[in-house]
């Protein structure tokens, strides 16, 4: 198949990022090449990743709507079917001509982009079972679940470090400063690796608790990993309802337990196995969790995540999908349902 691929504009495509969809996007797009596909990544100025091709777009400021410039170059480019994974309105709705799979990675809270969901007649791809739910209550019945995978990565039994993980985007639904003031009161100190998302939050609430922590802006998939296999714990104190959550899912295949609030998905990311959740905003609970999420055997949590979440089973899905799109096969099978 010729696959193109429809990045989130919101910022470059780069091997080293804390924002999930881009990091599925690269993974999706690696597998899918090396399974002998043609694969074209459309993405935004200054974008680059290693191994696979992509097209930046230069945004012309003539232009009404940046996708509107990005779906002008993909059409010329010619594929057979389109995976869109950014949560816009233009990025659902401008796509004209092309069979289209839309990955959402976020829960249905913008009205315009729930309709053009409902809007668009091709398939809809959910990330857990907990954000279908809600898609279908927004009523895209027609949504189908296709889990995040993780690809493989290098790993050795070894006695983690006191240090508490705090990765992803630096944000209040991320619970960044909840994560650090538990981390300190189980006696761990904080590691924080993620971009800054919201400016004010990190200076009124994070900057504070920084004293004595580290912080990386971001860094490279394969040190995070490492980060991952030295901590005790890797912390989700999450403030929203998480449609997934990537990071929970990489500790745990890098066999770090999780601790965190049971909001969204997570409870379908975190089994027992994996880690320990309490209720949403609790951090004394969170704070107990902590010792007991410790205390799970790694190579345990590491086994179960990687059955979980096998990168395989993931581009399966998306590979089916997107060649019974491309073909329409996708439109029998939902009209015979």
């Amino acid at each position: 198949m010729r696959i193109a691929f429809v990045a989130p504009l919101v910022a470059p495509l780069c091997d080293a990022t804390s924002r999930g969809p881009h990091v599925i996007v690269g993974d999706l797009a690696r597998a899918l090449l090396a399974r002998g596909h043609e694969v074209m990544v459309f993405c935004a100025q200054g974008s680059f990743l290693s191994d696979v091709p992509t097209a930046p777009i230069v945004i012309d400021a003539s232009v009404s709507s940046a996708f509107q410039e990005l779906y002008w170059h993909v059409q010329h480019w010619g594929p057979d079917v389109i995976a869109q994974h950014a949560f816009e309105v233009d990025a659902i709705a401008l796509c004209d001509g092309v069979p289209i799979v839309n990955t959402l990675h976020a829960n249905p809270t913008i009205d315009e982009v729930v309709d053009a969901v409902r809007a668009c007649a091709w398939p809809a791809v959910t990330v857990s079972d907990d954000s279908q739910r809600r898609w279908r209550e927004a009523g895209v019945v027609r949504a189908v679940t296709i889990r995040n995978g993780i690809p493989e990565m290098d790993w050795e039994r070894r006695a983690p470090d006191p240090i508490a993980l705090i990765a992803g985007r630096i944000a209040p639904e991320k619970g960044t400063a909840a994560a650090i003031r538990v981390a300190r009161r189980a006696g761990l100190e904080p590691v924080l690796v993620g971009e800054v998302y919201d400016r004010g939050y990190f200076a009124r609430e994070v900057v504070p608790l920084l004293d004595r922590a580290h912080v990386f802006r971001t860094l490279p998939r394969r040190r995070v990993a490492a980060l991952m296999q030295r901590a005790a714990v890797t912390l989700v104190p999450v403030e929203w309802d998480e449609p997934f959550g990537l990071v929970a899912a990489e500790a745990q295949v890098a066999g770090c337990p999780v601790a965190g609030y049971a909001r969204g998905a997570l409870p379908e990311v975190v089994p027992p196995e994996g880690g320990v959740l309490v209720t949403p905003g609790d951090e004394d609970a969170l704070a107990d969790a902590i010792p007991a999420a410790r205390s799970l055997d790694r190579i345990m949590v590491r086994e179960s995540a990687r059955d979980r979440f096998d990168m395989d089973t993931m581009v399966d899905a998306y590979e089916e999908l997107l060649a019974e799109t491309a073909t329409g096969l996708a439109h029998v099978r939902e009209a015979a349902a």
